[in-house]
């Protein structure tokens, strides 16, 4: 079964911002929220760019 890119970002996105409007109504402030998404965003970006850089070494290498 192949894999819906499209439909599963819009999945996801949507699980987000429920997730979202779920912890700001559980009680996290708003800013409580924002240093939250900050610190994920982070996380994130630095496992991709961590991911990039491998690909990118690995390339450099050419073949053994």
């Amino acid at each position: 079964m192949a894999l819906n890119l499209d439909k599963e970002l819009q999945r996801v996105e949507a699980e987000m911002n429920k997730a979202e409007n779920d912890l700001i109504a559980s009680g996290f402030s708003k800013d409580q929220w924002l240093l939250i998404r900050k610190y994920i965003a982070s996380v994130i970006l630095h496992n991709q760019l961590t991911t990039a850089k491998a690909y990118q070494d690995m390339s450099s290498a050419g073949p053994h």
